[in-house]
Parts: structure tokens; sequence; C-alpha cells
């Protein structure tokens, strides 16, 4: 299983796209990576959740290290991980994050 966890704060926009500047909620990005992982690696279990770092009942999907680190340090985020690995802070990188999970794949 390959699991990709969007750390953040619900109702935020974020920068998506680099190249155009195009920004989305938190929730349509995770939307998105949902859509795109399930396209891109339909023979792989894919999980994408959303961890909202200021609401204790999200905070069981998480990692306290990193729930920890949010709260120190709010504008790092968004924070992905991927297998618990962070793969982005800051921003929404896709090509980055497609391309850990390649790497991610690949060793599975």
């Amino acid at each position: 299983m390959i699991e990709l966890l969007v750390y953040g704060q619900k109702g935020t926009y974020t920068k998506f796209c680099q190249g155009c500047g195009k920004s989305l909620s938190i929730g349509e990005a995770v939307l998105y990576f949902r859509r795109i992982l399930t396209r891109r690696f339909p023979n792989r279990h894919v999980v994408v959740q959303f961890v909202d770092v200021f609401n204790p009942r999200h905070h069981s999907r998480g990692s306290a290290e990193i729930l920890s680190m949010a709260h120190r340090n709010s504008s790092a985020l968004p924070i992905i991980t991927l297998n618990g690995e962070i793969v982005s802070m800051g921003d929404l990188d896709v090509k980055n994050v497609l391309g850990k999970l390649d790497t991610a794949l690949d060793k599975a």
C-alpha cells in the first residue's frame, strides 16, 4: 500500500501549479491527488488522506512528529508525506510528489 498524507489547515488555499501559479483549496488539492494517482496507478492500492493539523479528531491519522512541526511552523504547510517520509513542505509540488511515488512503487 502507498499512503499519501496531506497535512494542512481546512479552508486554506495553496499554490498548486508552479508554472501558472494556480491556487487550490487544500481539499481540492487532496481530491486532485486522489484522482491523478488512481488513474496513474490503476493496479496499485494508493491511499490519499487529508490531515487537518488543527483538528484533534484528525490527529490519529498523522505522525505526532509532523503534527508538532506543523504547529511550531505553520508556514511549512501543506506538508505531504509518502509512507511517512516528507516529500513536500510549503507547497504542493506535483512533479516532486509523483516522482517520489514512482520511486516508491519501483521499490515495492
